[in-house]
């Protein structure tokens, strides 16, 4: 699949959700490389939509982690990739994504010390971006 494909396809799935700019990159990034675009689609539709039925409350599924006061994980993986999706709610109850990276599959605890920062700047531009109706 090729950059342009999996961009309109991130784009339908991701339309109503909040989310930073640099995640779509991020995104694309990874799944082209990754030669299992299907699964990682199919895979990260799901869990949207577990996110966007739950809310805070969707870290009773597996694939969803609360890291602090402010900051979540969704884990999406299978055979041949490992992605983690880090996001955080807006003052209206939304979800936005902030961040995505790809983790060694096989590891059983996921360091997150150097994204934290980065996810929690992005979610500083986004509630500043929200605040100012944008």
């Amino acid at each position: 699949m090729n950059r342009k494909n999996i961009l309109t396809e991130l784009m339908e799935l991701l339309s109503g959700i909040d989310l930073h700019a640099s995640l779509v990159d991020e995104i694309i990034d990874i799944i082209a490389k990754s030669g299992n675009e299907p699964q990682i689609f199919k895979q990260f539709k799901k869990l949207l939509r577990i996110l966007l039925a739950l809310g805070i409350n969707a870290v009773q599924h597996l694939e969803f982690e609360r890291l602090n006061e402010t900051l979540y994980s969704m884990h999406i993986d299978g055979k041949g990739y490992n992605l983690r999706i880090l996001y955080a709610f807006l003052s209206s109850g939304t979800p936005t994504l902030l961040l995505c990276f790809y983790e060694r599959e096989g590891k059983r605890v996921t360091d997150y010390t150097t994204y934290l920062d980065p996810a929690k700047a992005r979610l500083k531009e986004r509630l500043e971006a929200t605040e100012n109706g944008e």
